[in-house]
């Protein structure tokens, strides 16, 4: 069983297991563990949101939060140390807001495709929702730095 915490972390574990389905993620691991960082001359810990690993886009720590919280500036203060201690460990590091989690009508679908755990059924999914994007396309919607 996963833990999330929130709709937005919900949504993205769905979108990573079409994701994994399209074979653009190898794997994932929600909560996987504690990054240390210095922070304002203090020793900090972060507990991202997920661990994802591609298929040929490296390994990255993905924080699901809404966008008006991830804009405002001690979180994007915050999410560029983040960033830099993730590097040093061989980690990109992006957050994953609303838009594309909460798109419909895919997610409505990604949901039912999933709970249904039918497999030829989320192909099929997978592949009117992603069928007229280049798999590039795919990728910069989620991993991209924000």
């Amino acid at each position: 069983m996963l833990h999330l915490e929130g709709v937005l972390e919900v949504a993205a574990a769905y979108w990573l297991e079409a994701l994994v389905a399209q074979g653009i993620v190898v794997s994932y691991r929600p909560q996987p563990g504690i990054l240390e960082m210095r922070w304002s001359d203090q020793q900090k810990r972060y507990f991202p949101d997920f661990f994802v690993r591609t298929a040929s886009l490296g390994d990255w720590l993905i924080e699901a939060k809404p966008l008006a919280r991830a804009a405002l500036e001690q979180l994007r203060a915050k999410h560029c140390m983040v960033r830099k201690a993730a590097a040093s460990c061989g980690f990109e590091f992006a957050v994953w807001s609303e838009h594309p989690l909460l798109r419909q009508p895919e997610l409505t679908e990604l949901k039912r495709s999933y709970h249904a755990r039918v497999a030829h059924d989320s192909r099929q999914f997978c592949h009117r929702v992603f069928a007229e994007k280049t798999i590039k396309e795919i990728c910069d919607d989620f991993f991209t730095h924000q």
